[in-house]
């Protein structure tokens, strides 16, 4: 897997004019090393830790603190290339053996600060970097142009997203996982809710049911009635009675891939209102997976997708978007939106979507993530689209 990703880095920056690759993002470091994540950096924002990627020798080398050491060199191993730097202090044995030797050779030769740490890896990488600018500060970033002598750093977000946005078989069947455990700890939530039973205690099922299969919760939305209507809210003591609707919106992490579903249920009998707007938002959904393959445009699935759910009971039905790439982010792209004329690939896994918020009445909404293959899409959740009916 690693392999694949390297080569689609080093394709994507080649394109770019751009030989030397520098995450920041835990997302993209990650990417990049192949699951390397510092706890350090997801604790706390302000902390710094790279990537870098020489894309001439498809190499990789790590800048991070002083404290990171021992752990990069557990994931990576002795022949790393560690950039480190910072105040921090490590005792050694010394009779060590080649781990505790290799980890006091490298903080023995520390840089006293991030940036001059990164300026030193980046040389050694090649001439033209691009930076992952989504967690270099304003500041820093022109600290290390004038150390590299350059007039302004080259943004490099795009290229990690460009190398993204296609998954590796590894990687569609963690997603696979992921869409699973969520869709399978929802149902498990469900089990023996009755009317009475609140927003607040569906989540906390939810969330020790992902945790029991192993997994980290991502986020759960499960408001009913009225605030059925409100988007990505948090969940509260309201009381679900019989005839509510329930709007889910929920994830997990599992091995760092992140899941994204939808469903719609019901405390008991649908009303006709609830089950036509329903139907319609299904239809959409339907329309938009019916017309999914490689080489058709994303704008097309938006308006695929959002004529078919004006055609079936919703006709002032409107969206900004009908779906996403998903990976190492809740969000990847392509977006599923108007005026994206990015062609939908092979290996791509997206998210497709079509909900419906009226405020003052509810919302409904179906939510699948599929992989796109060579002559269509495979379901990585069940892909059940049925209204849920909670017996009461």
């Amino acid at each position: 897997m690693q392999d694949f990703r390297i080569g689609r880095l080093c394709e994507a920056a080649r394109r770019q004019g751009v030989d030397c690759l520098v995450a920041s993002s835990v997302e993209n470091i990650s990417y990049l090393t192949g699951g390397y994540t510092s706890v350090g950096q997801t604790v706390s924002a302000s902390t710094q830790n790279y990537a870098v990627l020489s894309v001439e020798q498809k190499a990789v080398s790590y800048v991070a603190s002083v404290a990171d050491v021992p752990n990069i060199l557990e994931f990576a191993g002795l022949g790393v290339s560690i950039y480190c730097y910072g105040p921090f202090h490590f005792a050694f044995t010394a009779d060590g053996d080649t781990f505790v030797q290799a980890a006091e050779r490298i903080c023995a030769n520390r840089y006293a600060t991030a940036e001059e740490a990164l300026v030193a890896a980046v040389q050694a990488a090649g001439n033209s970097p691009a930076f992952d600018e989504t967690h270099i500060h304003f500041s820093l970033a022109g600290t290390i142009a004038e150390k590299l002598g350059v007039a302004g750093l080259t943004a490099a977000s795009a290229i990690f997203r460009e190398a993204r946005r296609v998954k590796h078989p590894e990687e569609i069947q963690r997603l696979h996982e992921s869409a699973q455990i969520a869709e399978a700890a929802l149902l498990e939530s469900l089990e023996n809710a009755r009317p009475g039973i609140s927003e607040e205690e569906l989540q906390l099922r939810y969330q020790q049911a992902v945790i029991r299969r192993g997994a980290i919760p991502y986020f759960f939305v499960a408001t009913a009635a009225r605030r059925a209507a409100y988007v990505d809210a948090h969940n509260t003591g309201l009381v679900i009675q019989k005839g509510d609707m329930i709007r889910f919106d929920f994830g997990c992490i599992w091995r760092g891939f992140y899941s994204d579903l939808a469903r719609t249920a019901v405390m008991g009998q649908a009303s006709p209102e609830i089950a036509k707007a329903y139907g319609a938002v299904a239809a959409g959904a339907k329309a938009m997976l019916d017309a999914l393959r490689p080489g058709i445009a994303a704008e097309k699935l938006f308006e695929t997708a959002v004529r078919a759910v004006r055609n079936n009971g919703l006709p002032d039905y409107a969206r900004s978007h009908c779906g996403h790439g998903i990976g190492l982010e809740g969000y990847d792209v392509p977006s599923l939106a108007a005026g994206v004329t990015m062609e939908i690939e092979e290996n791509m896994v997206l998210c497709v979507e079509t909900p419906y918020y009226r405020i003052g009445w509810g919302g409904v909404q179906i939510e699948h993530t599929v992989a796109v293959t060579k002559d269509g899409f495979a379901f990585m959740d069940s892909g059940d689209s049925s209204l849920i009916v909670i017996p009461c």
